[in-house]
């Protein structure tokens, strides 16, 4: 009997010793895993598009976007990211632009780390765990450029809290995007909405309106050749508030359930010991 006090006592050590190893190196590791970031989302709206040899924008269109990213190779504490944005014409089907770029995220922080992906590139990429209600430097999902998202509000969305940030960047190199009009200079110019869940900083929403235009150039005066506004599908936004949700009680599982398991085990193997100990107590007397 005395060997199994001992069993049950060392069991209730280590399941005390189990909390410190959790919170102080599982935990951190889990934290790293390559949550939050953008799979694959769409989004809906509408286009305007002025054609070479015509002098105004044509009619609008509806149009449909796909961003998607896709984990390349993880380097140490750095994923290698590979980005595809496309959009089609919701009527005819066709292609109306897409691009693409590689990127290199530091797990610890969600930093971009130079030297890694098709240019250097500094700053959030999305936004970091457990947000503050403050400005953030950070990368355009499109990876356009980098800007200022500014925090606006809290706002509700189904029940879950997010907070309302805007981002605007002007002047954005695009010339490469409407080659038919070289050797016109163009440039772009976007204001955008993101509605993010602060714990695991997951884009929840978002909406953008852009402008593109051609540089003015020697008796060339600048002309708006691009103009449109997106959002979210119904659908994206649905899943991203299911995943966030998802990662919120993770988290949470992963911040307190499990170390208090751990707590609880180790109160129910001291309390067997005391108990066998107590027994054995009795046994030797009565002897």
């Amino acid at each position: 009997m005395k060997k199994i006090q001992w069993v049950l006592l060392a069991s209730g050590l280590v399941m005390l010793v189990m909390i410190p190893i959790w919170l102080l190196m599982v935990l951190p590791a889990l934290e790293k895993a390559p949550q939050g970031y953008f799979s694959s989302v769409e989004f809906i709206g509408e286009d305007r598009i002025m054609q070479p040899g015509e002098s105004g924008l044509g009619p609008v269109f509806p149009i449909r976007e796909t961003l998607s990213w896709q984990v390349l190779t993880r380097k140490g504490d750095v994923l290698v990211m590979q980005m595809n944005w496309r959009a089609k014409d919701m009527n005819s089907g066709q292609v109306v632009w897409e691009t693409s770029g590689s990127i290199g995220v530091d797990v610890n922080n969600r930093q971009l780390v130079r030297g890694y992906g098709d240019i250097d590139r500094e700053g959030y990429f999305g936004f970091p765990l457990n947000l503050e209600k403050k400005n953030y430097e950070i990368w355009h999902p499109g990876l356009y450029g980098k800007s200022t998202a500014v925090f606006q509000n809290e706002e509700t969305i189904n029940g879950l809290l997010l907070y309302l940030f805007t981002f605007e960047i002007r002047d954005i190199p695009s010339t490469g995007a409407y080659p038919h009009f070289k050797p016109r200079q163009a440039a772009m110019h976007i204001k955008d909405k993101l509605w993010v869940e602060p714990v695991t900083g997951r884009i929840v929403d978002y909406d953008e309106w852009f402008e593109s235009r051609l540089l003015k150039s020697n008796d060339l005066p600048e002309q708006i050749i691009e103009t449109g506004t997106f959002r979210f599908s119904d659908s994206t936004v649905v899943r991203q508030l299911q995943l966030a949700e998802k990662e919120m009680l993770l988290r949470r599982h992963y911040k307190l359930w499990i170390p208090l398991t751990f707590a609880i085990l180790a109160l129910i193997f001291a309390a067997a010991a005391a108990t066998t100990g107590k027994k054995r107590g009795k046994t030797e007397a009565q002897q």
